[in-house]
């Protein structure tokens, strides 16, 4: 006997709306986890700090600093313009280092890897000032004594940019620290790294800005093992040996030290033989 009320569609039932609703937001957040993954090149996992929570530390930006434009970091794409003032006050605006290959960091006191990975990166500015690099270490947030001390403490002295709004930041589409961006010598972005960066990651991703590694040696090895009666060694001790050959009868060349003496199959004559 059939009731005369039918049951709600399943869709419809309070348990099932809330089972739908849990498998959704698992799928938008394994969505998001494998973007952010897809990021990091090489398939690295990269080692990102966030910054910490609390309330926002930011200032307002001045007239004309900040960023300077709503593109987003895109490879092939001209970089986002931005203008920062470095520790000394004076204004740093990216288009204007048109020319030259970039190296922007974003870093911050409280940021582990940035610390580990900042030496590297005053390595390679020494090294490659003369060939075109130009550095930008763009600091997240800190007051300006903070960060003059933390690059004192590491003896690092590569340009300093301050971003305390985090507008620049926010520009860049950054969920976390260290980030590193690699601006070609035409303004555009030619590479970048999404967390902690070695040396040699770093040399890989200014060799695709254009800025190529210098070519090691490489070390010459010999095709074949000398003879051991080469014009080096004196005569008279080829002479020497040539006698104690002689003297010791008709053995088979292979058996006598180093293989030398008569080629093989032969056998030397005996000095009775005379």
């Amino acid at each position: 006997m059939q009731s005369g009320r039918e049951s709600p569609p399943i869709t419809e039932r309070p348990v099932a709306r809330a089972a739908l609703a849990i498998v959704l937001l698992a799928v938008l957040g394994g969505v998001f986890l494998a973007v952010r993954a897809g990021r990091a090149d090489d398939g690295d996992s990269p080692e990102i700090i966030a910054p910490p929570t609390g309330e926002a530390t930011g200032e307002p930006d001045d007239p004309g600093l900040g960023a300077l434009d709503g593109r987003s970091p895109t490879l092939g794409a001209p970089a986002p313009d931005f203008a920062l003032r470095d520790a000394d006050g004076e204004i740093v605006k990216l288009s204007d280092l048109r020319g030259k290959v970039v190296f922007v960091n974003f870093w911050a006191t409280w940021c582990r890897p940035c610390r580990d990975e900042l030496p590297d990166i005053q390595k390679l500015y020494d090294e490659k000032r003369d060939e075109g690099l130009e550095v930008l270490a763009v600091n997240y947030q800190d007051n300006q004594e903070d960060a003059r001390a933390f690059f004192d403490d590491l003896g690092i002295s590569v340009p300093m940019l301050l971003d305390r709004s985090g507008s620049v930041y926010n520009q860049y589409l950054l969920q976390g620290l260290p980030d590193s961006f690699f601006i070609d010598r035409e303004g555009n972005l030619a590479a970048l790294h999404y967390g902690f960066m070695s040396e040699e990651k770093m040399r890989q991703r200014l060799e695709q800005a254009g800025l190529p590694s210098r070519a090691r040696p490489s070390r010459s090895r010999p095709t074949s093992r000398p003879a051991r009666h080469s014009a080096h060694r004196p005569a008279r001790q080829r002479l020497r040996r040539r006698r104690r050959l002689r003297r010791s009868g008709p053995l088979p060349c292979l058996l006598r030290p180093y293989r030398c003496g008569p080629p093989c199959g032969r056998v030397p004559r005996s000095s009775s033989s005379r």
